[in-house]
Parts: C-alpha cells; structure tokens; sequence
C-alpha cells in the first residue's frame, strides 16, 4: 500500500502493520510486533471464549491464538492463501492474532492520526485508538492493549493451561 500524503520529512512517523477484516483496513503498532505467520494449524482449547481460537507451536514456543475478526464482533470467515497469523509480544504473553490478509508495514506521520472518538461514537471506537486518511483509504488503528486485556482471564487462562500440558 502506497502512501501518497506530502508530508514534512521532520514529520514524527511511527510504523504500523496494516492488515484487512472483511475489506476494511485496521493498523497495529509494530512496537510489539514479533514477526507475521503463514496460518498453520490451531489446536483448539476447551472452555475459551469464542474468539480464542486456541494454540499454535511456532517454533517450539506454544502460543494462544485469537481470532481478531471475532474479538471485534464479526462473524468467522475461512481461511485462505492470504489469512495470517501476527505474533504480538507484550510484557506479560506472546500471543497470535488471526487476520484476513496483511496489506503491509506503514510510515504513518503524528500529525495525520486522529483520535478515534473525534470520527466514532464512543460504542464504535471500543477497539480503536485512532483513525489515518491515507490517500488510498481509512485506516483504523487498534488499541491492542484493549483488545487483549478486555477479557485477559481468557488468555492468561490459556496460558496456564499451556504450561500444563
């Protein structure tokens, strides 16, 4: 994805991973990115909540897995050659976000992001952090840390479940 904006090369850029959900176009921080995944097979977990799709061995490391199209209320799609797994590392857990297709890794200048509940009603904007106008399209960047600590019981259940084994 190309990004058209003229922007002042003193301009604070930070990079974000821009991916799609049913044709919509969502960004997340690289901050904590860890690498994106090919989709590989999932073994589901009892008892989880309906957007944790389970866990994954990636390379030896067992991680839980989210469904992000579900953590956001949309319905669940099949995989394809294009779905992907971003693996995102915080301080407290490593976990994979399932995703449609991932579009690419954007220069997003400061100045062009708009907080979320200037655009959204504040229902809208419970994911989103804030909004870009790219020349191309809207992009909607996510609050990951809303989007994984909602319901963090789930995850860190998952992960103690995972120890176990």
């Amino acid at each position: 994805m190309a990004d058209r904006d003229n922007s002042s090369n003193n301009a604070m850029e930070k990079q974000y991973i821009v991916f799609e959900i049913e044709s919509e176009m969502y960004g997340i921080s690289v901050k904590n990115s860890e690498s994106i995944e090919r989709m590989t097979l999932i073994t589901r977990v009892p008892d989880s909540s309906d957007y944790v799709l389970g866990i994954i061995n990636l390379r030896g490391d067992i991680l839980p897995v989210l469904s992000l199209r579900r953590r956001i209320g949309l319905e669940p799609k099949e995989y394809d050659p294009d779905t992907r797994v971003l693996v995102f590392d915080s301080e407290s857990y490593r976990v994979g976000l399932v995703v449609d297709k991932v579009v690419g890794i954007v220069n997003i200048p400061e100045l062009g992001i708009q907080p979320a509940k200037n655009v959204l009603a504040d229902k809208e904007s419970f994911f989103i952090e804030s909004v870009y106008n790219s020349n191309d399209s809207v992009i909607m960047l996510l609050n990951m840390d809303i989007i994984l600590n909602v319901d963090h019981s789930n995850i860190a259940k998952e992960k103690r479940d995972v120890t176990v084994i």
